[in-house]
């Protein structure tokens, strides 16, 4: 088991988190279309952790194929888990390329609003599993970019317990891309995240391991201190947390990576003892058959033969070196390691003064220096030899174009500015005088609007002068006519009442009081109009709308019951009070409701219904009589507007009714309209504020 550095770490801890990726399919989500699938795919998991558990994945996925092979219809999410167990299964098979194409398919199946919503751990987990394919094959910045989109999309919609992984993969990869200082910082807070959420014993294995990356970070960094700190911080927990709940084999194996990073930064203190020391106790640990790694011995005996070097003791040099050579027989051998200890024999030998042995020793190590070095150097020199190609290739492109078109650009350029100087001098003389034209026009435009204006104003002054005499004459003349009617008007009742007539008296009678009852309304009604339609005096008091109706329902039922008709009322379901002139809005009623009896049958029926909505009350005045013609409907409430209409009976109209209904809701802040069809009866609607 390796766990010295991030890079040996990270199948590991993707191997970690697909363990948790068996669980996600478990979640369940209140919307009824999802929760019968998660239902479905979490009892597909349990069925599948009893037959094969989690040590046979090629059976798993054979029993997961047989399945859908079954299934008629499989959902986005359906895709998802087959794609997800697929990618783990080529994952375990060592085959990036098609674990990468699954973790692909596995992200693009839930790249849905809707589906995130509702499966957010199976999404981030996704992305974050793409992110690790992409690490796999080297890409780093597409594994940076996924990683990111998993730990900002987790953080949006997970608890901080299902972030540690996150923050853990974002660190590893930064390391990668040599971005030690950021790494370090993720570490750190997957350690403290870990540390909240800490439940089993793979979290205990992951945080010591968490804390000897971050030590490696300071490492890189040439920060000894801080590394250091942390190489004990992690040696501390060990003992007092993992020691615990591992094997005492694991303990000594954990132990020793931290000997040997501790090993390095002491070389480079120049604490050689103590370098030497801790250097000597993790080879012994990683040769240990069965135990440790084995490259990672083999560059620690690098740096522990260099300390001898430096400490100048060949002796012990050697047999360091010697051992080393026994070490390149095995399957595992670190190139780096080679390339030194060809390095380190030809010091030797120079120490000991064989120059002759030395010499082939320098000449392999160049060998295989230069080899690798020849690698590196070319593909750098593709890169640079490239951009050079380009940069030549545009020179010359620039060079041909300038012996072609120079003299050309120049002149174009002389003509150029010569025209743009006539055109601008031209420009400014035409806009100049054009200016001075506009500004004398205005001057004289606006002398004339200021004698309209005057004119105007008089004109205003005098019609209002005007509307008021009319105003006046036409209210007395009414008052002065009211008296001499409504005597008429009770003279011929009192001679029908009182005397005995014939029935040409009698009718005659009855004509002279119908037409002095119709002049007095009128008058009443010339009388109480606002004829230039100022603002209505209100005296408004609280009044409770179900009660007044009630009150005044009465006084109406005589009107109609002359026609045998019935007047319903639909009352609000609880009681409101509202502001309102009392006797003005009855007037109003009386009106509407009058209109409702004039023009319907006899026998009908005529509703006052209440309603409430939105800050408002509804007034409505509802018969099933003639309907109102739709080209009288316009100008129903305009004074003196030519709508008037008989009865069903006859009856007389003056059209002034409406108008003054009109101006006493509008006092009241309200609106009034009319909804009719002609035949089909009336409603109005009366809208006041609540």
């Amino acid at each position: 088991m390796k766990v010295s550095t991030p890079n040996s770490c990270i199948r590991q801890a993707i191997y970690c988190l697909l363990l948790c990726g068996f669980f996600f399919a478990a979640c369940t989500h209140n919307g009824k279309d999802y929760e019968a699938e998660a239902k479905f795919y979490h009892n597909l998991d349990d069925t599948i952790f009893r037959r094969f558990n989690i040590d046979k994945p090629k059976e798993t996925i054979q029993f997961i194929d047989s399945t859908f092979r079954s299934l008629k219809d499989i959902s986005s999410y359906g895709h998802y888990y087959i794609y997800n167990r697929k990618r783990t299964y080529y994952n375990w098979l060592g085959d990036n390329n098609a674990s990468d194409l699954y973790a692909d398919s596995a992200v693009k199946a839930l790249d849905q609003d809707d589906l995130q919503q509702h499966y957010p751990e199976q999404y981030a987990y996704a992305l974050l599993s793409k992110g690790g394919t992409a690490f796999a094959l080297h890409n780093y910045t597409t594994s940076y970019d996924y990683y990111y989109r998993a730990v900002t999309f987790a953080k949006r919609n997970l608890d901080v317990c299902k972030l540690k992984d996150y923050s853990y993969a974002v660190a590893m990869t930064l390391y990668s891309q040599k971005k030690f200082s950021e790494s370090a910082n993720n570490f750190k807070q997957a350690f403290d995240e870990y540390s909240v959420c800490k439940d089993n014993k793979r979290d205990g294995w992951h945080m010591q391991e968490i804390l000897n990356n971050t030590a490696l970070c300071y490492t890189k960094l040439n920060q000894s201190d801080s590394a250091l700190l942390y190489y004990n911080k992690a040696l501390a927990f060990i003992k007092n947390t993992v020691a615990p709940i591992v094997t005492p084999h694991d303990v000594e194996v954990a132990n020793a990576v931290i000997y040997g990073n501790m090993g390095k930064v002491y070389f480079k203190k120049n604490l050689l003892d103590s370098a030497e020391i801790l250097l000597t106790k993790s080879i012994n640990v990683n040769l240990m058959p069965g135990y440790g790694d084995h490259k990672d011995a083999q560059m620690e005996q690098v740096q522990l033969a260099n300390l001898y070097l430096k400490k100048n003791e060949p002796e012990k040099l050697h047999q360091t070196l010697l051992a080393l050579k026994n070490e390149f027989s095995s399957k595992e051998v670190a190139e780096d390691a080679k390339i030194e200890w060809l390095s380190l024999m030809s010091k030797y030998y120079e120490m000991t003064n064989d120059k002759a042995e030395a010499l082939p020793y320098y000449k392999g190590y160049i060998a295989m220096r230069d080899s690798v070095n020849e690698v590196n150097k070319q593909a750098f020199q593709t890169d640079i030899l490239q951009q050079l190609k380009d940069k030549q290739q545009q020179i010359q492109i620039d060079t041909l174009k300038s012996d072609n078109q120079l003299s050309h650009i120049y002149l174009w350029i002389s003509i150029t500015l010569a025209l743009m100087a006539l055109t601008i001098i031209a420009m400014v003389y035409y806009y100049y005088n054009r200016s001075k034209h506009n500004v004398k026009t205005l001057t004289m435009l606006n002398h004339e609007v200021g004698e309209q204006k005057g004119k105007l104003e008089f004109t205003m002054v005098e019609l209002e002068k005007s509307n008021t005499g009319k105003d006046r004459i036409l209210k007395a003349v009414a008052h002065d006519l009211r008296n001499p009617i409504g005597g008429i008007a009770m003279l011929s009742n009192v001679l029908i009442t009182d005397h005995q007539h014939d029935e040409e008296e009698e009718k005659s009678l009855k004509m002279i009081e119908s037409t002095a009852q119709n002049a007095l309304k009128l008058i009443n009604e010339l009388l109480e109009i606002n004829i230039r339609e100022d603002s209505v005096n209100l005296q408004k008091q609280a009044i409770e709308l179900n009660d007044f109706i009630r009150q005044i329902i009465p006084i109406m039922r005589l009107n109609a019951e002359k026609k045998s008709q019935d007047i319903q009322m639909v009352l609000l379901p609880k009681p409101l009070t509202i502001d309102i002139d009392k006797e003005k809005i009855e007037r109003v009623l009386s009106n509407l409701v009058n209109n409702a009896i004039k023009f319907s049958s006899a026998g009908g029926s005529i509703t006052i219904e209440l309603q409430q909505k939105d800050g408002s009350v509804f007034i409505l005045v509802k018969d099933k009589g003639i309907g109102i013609p739709v080209e009288l409907q316009a100008n129903l409430f305009n004074t003196f507007s030519g709508t008037m209409r008989q009865g069903t009976e006859g009856e007389r109209s003056f059209g002034l009714g409406l108008s003054i209904c009109k101006q006493i809701v509008e006092a009241h802040g309200g609106k009034i309209w009319v909804q009719s069809t002609p035949g089909n009866g009336t409603t109005v609607f009366v809208e006041l504020p609540v």
